[in-house]
Parts: structure tokens; C-alpha cells; sequence
């Protein structure tokens, strides 16, 4: 009589096991002692028992790691994980080059000041056969220098990318999670831009600022959220009158940012002008510092590592750790940074805090960059 106390093992996830477990269990059942278990029909059935139960094990396996930011593997998921975390990952990185521009007036001109308008393009000398362009970021107004008979524009940053612009309009019933995807790859969060406008009869417009701390957001603060979504690119949004400023229905959503080549642009190093400043042509472009600190957007490993130690940080600037990975997410120039206080030199130097930096190409720090990182980072 056969043993119908037979127990079915479901601890096999190898196919040919759980078909041997299944032919098994059914050999010692009453109902199938007759059965010849390697004749084609009844073969067939079992491997379709077989498949089912492994292709179930799979995908269960599968759910099972995407559930956690340590196993993950999907990007979706693990920006998924680093979004519960706080924690928004980098975009590419546009190279970063500085040079100082210098524009001869005409003879019998008296313009006394010029400004360097925003999105200036600069063109770099051929780098393994292909020239990048280069563009000034943030408007810039210098006096006419009698002594050179020209306008001195020094310590420029300029950024290998091409500046898009993109217009939204919001309207409540079609849009009422108020958030806008933008639609390139391989733009630079760092250069956003994010303006709104009244209306499409109202010219005013105001800039909102990237909210990185909701703790300190007002219901009328002018900000915007960040974050990126299940494609691998970039969606803004806005705040709903608890937490920042919502949007009005007729509001013209303006962004602006660069879509760069990430680090294929890395040590271009002689640039010219391309457009023409305040109709003047003649210029000279002295590199100071070669372009570097491109990268493309930031890796899987590299969330998985940055995520959890952005969330223990805080945003906060309180020990070394916190302001090590505050520099590494806020300032992408620097290949490598260390942090430590005063007391911990000998002698001892209380009340002070030092950082030490590699940067991402050669082996200076330009006073510029340090004071970037003193006024603008930390």
C-alpha cells in the first residue's frame, strides 16, 4: 500500500529537482501506483508543474531582492529605495573649465560697463577630433579697464553643454500633482533653472530655488522638488500651500539647464568666443583651468553606498562625515575629499574645522573653487 503520508519537498528551486520531488510524491499516492511517471503524456505534465513552480520561485526571488536597497537591482528600485531615503541621485555632471575673457572696445567707443549675458557660448579646440561647447552659466558685468583698453571678465566658469529652454503650463485638473518631467538625458540638475511665470498675459515672473530641507519651507516659500523618475530622467515639482508655494491655474513653468557630454569633454583646455557680447566680437580667452569634473549620471553601487550616508548626515554640516558627503553631492569637481577638525592636529588647533581636496584634473585648487565650496556648498 503506498505511503499517502508522503510530505511534497518545496525547498528545491532547481527544475530537474522539483520535477523529481513531484514524480515522488505522486508515486506514493493510492490514485497514481499504476502510473509509468516517464511515459511522454504524464512527462509533459510534470515538466509543465516543473516550469510553473520554478518560473514562481524566480520571480518571487527576484521581488524579494528588488524590496531592499542592499539586493536591488533594477535602477527603478533602487532610486525607489534612495527616494524613501531622501536622497536624490546625481545627474550627469557638466565639465567645468575657468578662463578669463577679455573684449577690446572699438576705437571712439565709450561703453563704460559690459555684461556677459547667461548661456555665452565658448567653443573648445578639437578634443580627440571633436569640439564641445562651452557656456557661462551666470551673467557677469565688469567696468572698461583703461589700462588694457578692454573688458576683463577673470576667473569665468563656463560648462561644456547646450542650454535648453522648456515652457509648462499648469493646469489643476489635468496636472494636479503640479510636477513636470524634463524630457532630455544627460542634463545637469546643477545648472536648473526654474522660473514661473504669472500668466501668458502677465510678463512677471519669479524664480523658485531647489527645497532641500522641507523643515525650513514656508506655505508661501518659492521652491521646487527635485527628483528622478522611472526612466532615468528628471521631473520637477511644486509645493502643495502646506509645504512651499502651489502653483496657480494660467502658471507658465520656465526651465532652463544644459544637457552635457558628461566627461568625453573633460581637458579641453582652449576655447573661443562664439556669439558676439553687447554687439563687440574682438576677444581674447585665457585658460586658467582646464575643463574637468564631467561624469556621466551617477551609478547603481554609487547610490546604493551614498544614500544611506545622505540620510544619517541630514544635510547637516555637524561632524566630518556630514560635511564629506555634503561636498561630494554638492560639489562634483573633486575626485577625492577628507574633512577633520582642529584638535586633531598637532599642535592642536581648536575651533577650526580643515578640508583637503584632490581635484578631478591636475593638483591645484584655485582660490575661486575654494571659496565656492566655503560660500556656495557648505
Amino acid at each position: 500500500m503506498a505511503n499517502t503520508d508522503q510530505k511534497l519537498v518545496v525547498t528545491e528551486l532547481d527544475f530537474a529537482q522539483i520535477k523529481n520531488n513531484l514524480k515522488n510524491f505522486l508515486r506514493d499516492q493510492q490514485e497514481f501506483t499504476d502510473f509509468d511517471f516517464e511515459a511522454s503524456g504524464m512527462s509533459t505534465l510534470l515538466d509543465v508543474l516543473a516550469y510553473n513552480t520554478h518560473y514562481m520561485a524566480y520571480y518571487n526571488n527576484m521581488i524579494a531582492n528588488e524590496m531592499f536597497l542592499d539586493t536591488a537591482i533594477l535602477r527603478d528600485s533602487v532610486v525607489s529605495h534612495a527616494k524613501m531615503l531622501g536622497y536624490t541621485p546625481v545627474s550627469s555632471v557638466a565639465p567645468r573649465a575657468t578662463i578669463n575673457l577679455q573684449i577690446t572696445r572699438p576705437a571712439g567707443d565709450t561703453t563704460a560697463s559690459l555684461t556677459l549675458p547667461r548661456f555665452t557660448r565658448f567653443q573648445s579646440t578639437p578634443l580627440n577630433g571633436i569640439s564641445y561647447t562651452f557656456v557661462n552659466t551666470e551673467a557677469k558685468t565688469t567696468n572698461y579697464d583703461p589700462t588694457c583698453n578692454r573688458f576683463c571678465f577673470d576667473d569665468l566658469y563656463i560648462y561644456q553643454g547646450q542650454p535648453l529652454t522648456y515652457t509648462f503650463t499648469y493646469n489643476a485638473t489635468n496636472n494636479p500633482t503640479a510636477s513636470f518631467e524634463l524630457p532630455d538625458a544627460g542634463i545637469d540638475t546643477n545648472t536648473l533653472e526654474v522660473l514661473v511665470q504669472e500668466s501668458s498675459t502677465s510678463l512677471r515672473t519669479e524664480r523658485f530655488i531647489l527645497s532641500t530641507d522641507v523643515m525650513t519651507v514656508s506655505s508661501n516659500a518659492a521652491v521646487y522638488y527635485l527628483e528622478e523618475t522611472r526612466n532615468g530622467k528628471y521631473k520637477i515639482y511644486f509645493g502643495d500651500g502646506v509645504i512651499g508655494r502651489n502653483l496657480l491655474d494660467g502658471n507658465i513653468v520656465i526651465v532652463n539647464y544644459i544637457r552635457t557630454d558628461g566627461p568625453a569633454a573633460n581637458k579641453s583646455n582652449a576655447f573661443s568666443l562664439i556669439d558676439s557680447v553687447g554687439g563687440f566680437s574682438n576677444s581674447i580667452v585665457y585658460p586658467i583651468k582646464a575643463a574637468s569634473g564631467g561624469a556621466v549620471q551617477e551609478s547603481v553601487p554609487k547610490i546604493r553606498f551614498s544614500a544611506p550616508k545622505a540620510y544619517v548626515s541630514n544635510n547637516r554640516g555637524v561632524t566630518k562625515e556630514d560635511l564629506i558627503a555634503i561636498i561630494n553631492k554638492n560639489y562634483p569637481y573633486f575626485e577625492a575629499v577628507n574633512v577633520w577638525g582642529g584638535e586633531e592636529n598637532d599642535p592642536p588647533i581648536y575651533g577650526k574645522v580643515f578640508i583637503a581636496a584632490k581635484p578631478a584634473l591636475g593638483f591645484e585648487i584655485t582660490e575661486s573653487e575654494k571659496l565656492d565650496v566655503i560660500n556656495n556648498v557648505i
